[in-house]
């Protein structure tokens, strides 16, 4: 199974990155629903 673990490594190098901006893009659009919920409430 040497292969599969070239095959996983490669796939992780290239989808690791995006899939790791995705999360940050992702948590920066909840925040900033979070706070502009939060300031109309106030």
């Amino acid at each position: 199974m040497e292969w599969l673990n070239h095959a996983w490594n490669a796939v992780w190098n290239y989808a690791g990155p995006v899939a790791l901006g995705l999360l940050i893009l992702w948590l920066v659009a909840k925040a900033d629903d979070w706070l502009a919920k939060r300031e109309k409430r106030d």
